[in-house]
């Protein structure tokens, strides 16, 4: 693996990667095809080689693009063959990998995941997939074609994808949330910042269960399944900023669901209610689009040690001047906030936040958390 500076020099001198910076996957997608097309042995052995096993016997397939929803079909007498998919700027849950199988009915038919990412070996064996990264699809291609044009392409090729590679593997390693601002900056420059933050807030989560279990935290997968002796842990990736949350209830006779959560650089606490469930108390009035008397009251009498982000030196809100977020039952509005709950709810999201220091390592982010669920949890006992 090489450093940075080396890698986004050669990065910068390919004429294929500055071709691919309007749009990576379907980049990939495109140039593979290309390939399986024009060298359809050569092609043939790729696809043998990477898959373990002699699934294309000769050169009778042919190659769809755009089929269903997978990148890249290979079919031999009108049968699904091996389906490919190309995740250059995202990381694919297994529930979204199961989906894509359950359209293809043929049995015998092998599923692709190209990914630059290494960690998503083990998703394969969990949902039968074939994890290959951009590294070994390069390493297994063949050296040289015999269009000298088409074989300086090739390598071109093969040297971006490997470029490109090392520089998110050098990223993965950082050890602090936060990146400094001439990396995040290089980011952007390279057209890698989002799988960059999509891989943070992957690795943030998988830490963070991994401690709760250690403390003999119940984690339920299924929000539905929320309760007053159990947590949910959720990531994502929003407004370009990675996203981490933990949700718990402060007890079963109540709807509110009380949240700690990491969105870009703001460390939030937080506190979501259902109207279904609260009968008049109405947190917010959503026709003057202010916090309603009551709604303050009830904050102030509930949550207000929840909220505070005590030990710490909030963005210092008076109550009338909390971000309030309102989720609606059908599509966004400018008052919105996320999407509704599993019943269709409309809800109120009330949240404090801190800025998180700059020089934070993702270790000591997980330690907050699991101090600031303690703490929340003994706080709840005795307040509703």
């Amino acid at each position: 693996m090489g450093n940075i500076e080396n890698c986004v020099e050669s990065l910068k001198k390919s004429p294929l990667y500055s071709l691919s910076m309007a749009n990576k996957e379907l980049f990939h997608s495109n140039f593979l095809a290309w390939f399986g097309d024009q060298y359809k042995n050569e092609f043939k052995g790729l696809m043998n080689k990477l898959l373990g096993t002699e699934v294309l016997k000769d050169n009778n397939f042919s190659i769809e693009r755009e089929y269903k929803h997978f990148d890249i079909c290979v079919k031999v007498n009108g049968n699904e063959i091996i389906l490919i998919e190309n995740k250059v700027k995202s990381v694919p849950t297994s529930e979204q990998l199961k989906g894509y199988m359950n359209e293809v009915k043929y049995e015998k038919c092998k599923f692709i995941l190209l990914t630059m990412t290494q960690e998503l070996q083990d998703l394969s064996k969990a949902v039968g997939w074939t994890v290959i990264t951009y590294k070994d699809l390069s390493e297994k291609m063949p050296d040289r074609l015999n269009d000298c044009y088409h074989s300086s392409l090739l390598k071109d090729y093969r040297d971006y994808v490997n470029n490109l590679q090392d520089i998110i593997e050098i990223y993965d390693k950082e050890k602090n949330y936060n990146s400094k601002p001439e990396d995040n900056r290089l980011k952007e420059e390279l057209g890698i910042h989002d799988i960059c933050g999509k891989r943070k807030a992957q690795t943030l989560y998988k830490k963070l269960c991994e401690a709760c279990k250690n403390k003999n935290i119940n984690i339920v997968s299924d929000i539905n399944n929320l309760s007053d002796n159990n947590i949910y842990i959720g990531w994502g990736y929003t407004n370009s900023t990675p996203l981490i949350e933990v949700k718990f209830k402060p007890s079963k006779d109540v709807s509110d669901v009380v949240i700690i959560q990491i969105q870009g650089k703001q460390y939030r606490h937080a506190v979501e209610f259902f109207d279904k469930a609260i009968g008049d108390r109405i947190i917010y009035d959503y026709k003057e689009h202010i916090p309603s008397d009551k709604g303050l009251s009830y904050l102030k009498e509930h949550y207000s040690d929840i909220l505070s982000l005590k030990g710490e030196k909030p963005q210092n809100y008076p109550f009338d001047k909390y971000v309030f977020g309102q989720n609606k039952k059908r599509g966004y509005c400018k008052y919105c906030n996320g999407k509704p709950n599993a019943n269709g709810d409309i809800s109120c999201f009330v949240y404090q936040w801190v800025e998180i220091p700059a020089i934070t390592s993702c270790d000591d982010l997980i330690q907050k958390i699991l101090e600031d669920i303690e703490n929340m949890k003994e706080i709840l006992k005795n307040m509703i």
